[in-house]
């Protein structure tokens, strides 16, 4: 009815029409509403196109393909569904939509990190599949490709020596990509060997729980997105990774107020999310939200702790 009024009186009267993205986003994030992909303005197919040659002619001129503002109207810039006729050049788009690059830190359809995307995606048809790649999935696997092609660093996370691991919020990792930097933060709730380690029951409730509780906070956030959270395998801990475009100095200050936010929004939840068949591939195993809150009071401890020493806990390292 908005655009209908607009066309009709050739203005919008003041109207901010993004915000029909911000009420989809609601009703998709509070309200686990499924907002079929077809839905005009809001289904998750608007704006998509396929193919490579229409992704070629968008990095270079895309109001050939696209006579709409739809990111100014909408906040939703076109995106391209990659699958085996994407090329390099729809690969490209992708990257630097989703991560939001632009200027001299996007990425052109020669950066070695498309060029392992788009092989990676060549294999998946060749291996039989006939389906178009998932946003998540084209986001693992850019994030592999960007930490494996970052100047050949090798993953030092097997040279931590975990005899001397106690519980702490340490900052694992930085990897970067244009002006995003990818920070992997270790939320090591148990001492390994020395503690009884958590249970799977306790993991996967309080994996709800946060990684809800942490996609809210910072979804407001213009310089911070969370990529991931969830438990590690041994089973001492969380990994809770972010994108970010803040400078490195900021990082202490930024990630304190986020976990302090999210372990209190934790302790308010008065159930835990998506405790059903529909939305979760084992609910048996979840428990109730007491168990999470339990969980939640391990990470809010560390967080004081982290704010007291005014640092992240520091790994010692294996020696050669």
């Amino acid at each position: 009815m908005v655009f209908e009024y607009a066309q009709l009186k050739g203005t919008l009267d003041g109207m901010d029409t993004r915000v029909i993205t911000e009420i989809a986003e609601y009703f998709e994030k509070e309200l686990h509403y499924n907002i079929p992909p077809m839905t005009p303005f809001v289904g998750q197919s608007l704006n998509v196109t396929r193919a490579g040659i229409h992704a070629d002619g968008i990095l270079k001129n895309e109001e050939i393909y696209n006579i709409f503002d739809t990111d100014k109207l909408l906040n939703r810039p076109i995106k391209i569904a990659i699958s085996n006729t994407s090329g390099t050049s729809g690969i490209a788009h992708w990257i630097n939509t989703h991560f939001h690059l632009s200027g001299e830190a996007a990425v052109s359809k020669n950066d070695p990190v498309v060029e392992t995307v788009y092989n990676w995606v060549n294999e998946q048809y060749n291996e039989g599949r006939v389906t178009v790649i998932t946003d998540d999935e084209l986001e693992r696997e850019t994030l592999t490709a960007m930490k494996a092609l970052d100047n050949g660093k090798a993953d030092e996370s097997f040279n931590v020596d975990h005899s001397k691991l106690t519980r702490g919020i340490y900052l694992s990792r930085i990897d970067s990509m244009g002006s995003v930097n990818t920070v992997t933060l270790d939320l090591r709730v148990r001492v390994p060997y020395k503690e009884e380690v958590v249970s799977n029951m306790e993991l996967h409730t309080f994996e709800h729980c946060f990684a809800t509780a942490v996609r809210n906070i910072t979804d407001n956030m213009d310089n911070v997105a969370v990529a991931y959270f969830g438990p590690m395998g041994c089973q001492t801990g969380y990994y809770l990774v972010l994108n970010t475009t803040e400078s490195k100095e900021k990082y202490f200050d930024i990630f304190y107020d986020i976990l302090k936010k999210s372990c209190d929004y934790v302790e308010a939840m008065t159930e835990v999310p998506a405790k059903n068949e529909l939305q979760c591939g084992n609910c048996y195993s979840l428990g109730d939200i007491a168990d999470a809150k339990r969980a939640g009071k391990d990470l809010a401890a560390l967080v004081a702790e982290m704010e007291k020493q005014n640092n992240f806990h520091q790994y010692s390292f294996i020696e050669d």
